[in-house]
């Protein structure tokens, strides 16, 4: 598995320009800001907007995972007092009841031996069942404790630890805050395109000749057809693309973000054969790397009618998957 760059906690709070005592609101913050600064999209002109943006991805959840916790112990001992608080309350009241039922203590009391017999068995039930979930538990931690010690030592020591780019895309998938950032960079998009052109951009535009749809345009919209193949219990589907999808605010702000999420979890690779095998209708069979784990998978598919060398076929589901989210491959089938 392909790991990213390691970063301390003095590299993320310096990408971030965040303070080392900042909390997670003001990590949210800087984030917020500094995405806008760093975009690729917003900064067209600076060739490393694209390393630098990846860089503040990663420092972003980074911090994320030291600074939650944290706000979630302080969050649960907030809620302990409450209940403390409600506790004794409900105590008081139970008391107060206790007086006021004086008269009928005998008969109380009676039943409350039956239940107090009853609870009695109940707990010895109860803890012999918890003695034999805790023999299994230390079962299980005495087969895992080489994997365990290593994974407190990775806790502990953050500075030696890095995060995989499957898992920071998921956590940029899963993290709300992280996916309002991306829609209001799109949202600026959107509107410096829905911005009126300069007078000379649109006077070059008004004067600039039209270019007529190429073939190559015209199969695009007319090819659209999908084969299935299974082999090694891999189902294939085939689909004629030329590239990638492009960033496109059609759909909106929120499809805009989606898109270039899904982008992130695609693939591509490139084979060369013979041009004897690249024939319409001819059946190949290729190994090809899956996903992030790079196993080797076998995959047979069956050239459209009106294949042509060079242009992408697109394989549904072949691509990289984090999560819930799986993304497709992209074959350049060339000629030798």
């Amino acid at each position: 598995m392909k790991r990213s760059r390691q970063l301390t906690l003095k590299q993320c709070h310096e990408i971030l320009r965040l303070d080392k005592n900042a909390g997670l609101e003001e990590l949210k913050s800087a984030y917020r800001k500094r995405a806008f600064e760093l975009h690729p999209d917003l900064n067209p002109g600076n060739p490393n907007a694209s390393h630098d943006f990846q860089l503040l991805n990663e420092a972003y959840v980074a911090l994320s995972a030291v600074l939650k916790p944290a706000a979630e112990a302080q969050q649960k001992a907030e809620e302990s007092r409450r209940k403390a608080e409600e506790s004794r309350e409900e105590r008081r009241r139970a008391e107060e009841r206790a007086r006021d039922a004086a008269e009928n203590r005998r008969a109380r009391e009676e039943r409350e031996r039956l239940i107090r017999e009853q609870a009695q068995r109940r707990r010895a039930e109860e803890e012999a069942r918890l003695r034999r979930e805790q023999e299994a538990r230390q079962a299980r931690q005495a087969e895992s404790e080489a994997s365990a010690a290593s994974d407190a030592d990775a806790g502990r020591d953050f500075q030696q630890s890095g995060y995989a780019e499957q898992d920071v895309l998921r956590d940029l998938l899963n993290d709300p805050f992280a996916r309002r950032v991306f829609e209001d960079i799109y949202s600026e998009l959107n509107r410096q395109e829905k911005a009126p052109p300069r007078p000379e951009a649109r006077q070059q535009a008004e004067s600039a000749p039209e270019t007529p749809p190429t073939a190559e345009g015209r199969e695009r919209s007319d090819k659209r057809r999908e084969r299935i193949r299974k082999e090694e219990a891999q189902e294939v589907t085939v689909t004629w693309s030329d590239k990638k999808p492009a960033l496109s605010l059609r759909k909106g702000v929120a499809g805009a973000v989606k898109g270039w999420l899904r982008q992130q979890i695609d693939e591509e690779q490139e084979f060369t054969l013979p041009a004897s095998n690249l024939v319409p209708g001819r059946r190949i069979r290729l190994r090809i790397r899956r996903g992030f784990s790079n196993d080797l998978v076998t995959v047979e598919i069956t050239l459209p009618p009106d294949f042509t060398p060079g242009k992408p076929v697109r394989l549904r589901g072949l691509g990289k998957r984090v999560g819930p989210w799986q993304g497709d491959l992209y074959l350049k089938l060339n000629s030798q």
